[in-house]
């Protein structure tokens, strides 16, 4: 009797050393692995490298027989971005980022700030004199397009509303 189908069991968010195997009853041994974004190791299943970037992945197994089988996975960004600073910005408020993937550039929709250092050069001032000034938006994205903001008040003193 050939055996039955095989089918693959594993985590459906991959992480390193996760392992992806047979269901058992399935398949004929010895069985061989393959992932489309990624590493894992061809024999035992197991995610031995992640991409830098979050994404969708294809894991396949095929069996002695060369019956194949594949499950969708994803993989997660470890820590999600984030961007913080002074809520109150000014010239020279330095903006930081955290977690993503790789390199960050900055953004800010009410001045200038450098898109490498997060240090904010110039402020639109709003409102008039002694006011607390209208809201704005610092932004980074990190080398994989996922993006984080925060906002932050602009401070007053300007020729009326923006």
């Amino acid at each position: 009797l050939p055996p039955a189908p095989v089918e693959i069991q594993g985590p459906d968010v991959a992480t390193l050393d996760s392992v992806y195997s047979a269901v058992a009853g399935t398949g004929r041994a010895p069985y061989e692995f393959g992932i489309t974004e990624g590493e894992i190791d061809t024999n035992s299943g197991k995610i031995t490298e992640v991409p830098e970037c979050p994404c969708t992945a294809t894991v396949a197994i095929k069996d002695a027989c060369s019956q194949f089988d594949t499950m969708e996975v994803e993989f997660k960004a470890e820590v999600e971005l984030e961007v913080s600073g002074p809520e109150d910005v000014v010239a020279d408020s330095g903006y930081s980022a955290a977690g993503g993937s790789g390199d960050y550039t900055f953004s800010f929709d009410s001045g200038v700030i450098d898109p490498n250092t997060g240090i904010v050069s110039d402020v639109t001032s709003c409102g008039d004199p002694g006011s607390t000034g209208a809201v704005g938006t610092v932004r980074v994205t990190d080398s994989c397009g996922s993006t984080a903001s925060f906002e932050v008040r602009l401070p007053g003193g300007g020729l009326g509303p923006c």
